[in-house]
């Protein structure tokens, strides 16, 4: 039978099916012929995953000074697309005798952040809030601070011995359990009521330190002139020798 009585046969019967798959006829002679398939593959879709939300924190240390000292302000920023490394952090506060060395500071790669607040060595007592954003997001610390009491003053002269008529220098610290204490008005008097101070209410210093002069004057008669400093309830003397003139 040839290809042409078999299609004829089909058709007979009424059932034209030809089915074409991996051979064909060419010339009544079987030809093999590759499948081919053809397969589309979609590029697969990035999943986006949401950055977590900004977390803020913020402490001081120590949480409590003394006037005229200072503590170390820091924290963290993290979460948000760089988790916290190398964002802006402002620094504000709600107390004038308070200072901050820097109000706007940027993260290192671990997202922290620090700077010092100091306290003014004219303060009294009190408590500043200092709060920390970053992102939108705000933390907050609080800072108590107090006038440390005085534990100790000291008095000395420079020289302590003089003619009438001429200065000597006189000096001292004011000091708390803490160490010397800046910011500490002193009262200085004398047994002879002749001596003139330079400035009788001197300040201390960073250093706790405070000078001044004294005159002696030229009526003063040879004497010891007692020197007392008052700081704080605590007081302390010195003494100073008035040679005969000549």
């Amino acid at each position: 039978m040839t290809r042409g009585d078999a299609l004829d046969a089909d058709d007979k019967r009424g059932e034209r099916s030809i089915t074409w798959s991996r051979r064909a006829m060419v010339g009544g002679a079987a030809v093999a012929v590759p499948a081919i398939v053809l397969t589309a593959t979609s590029p697969a879709l990035a999943e986006s995953v949401p950055s977590a939300p900004v977390t803020v924190t913020v402490s001081a240390n120590p949480s409590s000074v003394a006037t005229g000292r200072s503590t170390t302000i820091s924290g963290n920023v993290s979460g948000g697309a760089a988790n916290g490394a190398g964002q802006s952090v402002v620094l504000s506060w709600s107390d004038a005798n308070v200072t901050l060395a820097r109000t706007t500071l940027t993260t290192d790669a671990s997202g922290n952040f620090s700077t010092t607040a100091t306290v003014s060595e004219s303060a009294e007592s009190g408590t500043a809030s200092i709060t920390a954003t970053s992102g939108g997001v705000s933390a907050a610390t609080a800072v108590s601070y107090a006038a440390e009491a005085v534990t100790s003053v000291s008095i000395s002269v420079n020289p302590s011995m003089v003619p009438p008529d001429s200065a000597t220098s006189v000096s001292g610290t004011v000091s708390g359990a803490s160490g010397p204490l800046p910011g500490r008005k002193v009262n200085l008097s004398s047994s002879d009521g002749s001596v003139i101070f330079s400035d009788e209410s001197p300040v201390t210093d960073g250093s706790g330190n405070y000078s001044t002069d004294a005159i002696i004057m030229a009526s003063s008669p040879a004497q010891f002139v007692t020197f007392t400093a008052s700081s704080g309830g605590r007081s302390a003397s010195t003494t100073l020798e008035v040679t005969s003139p000549g």
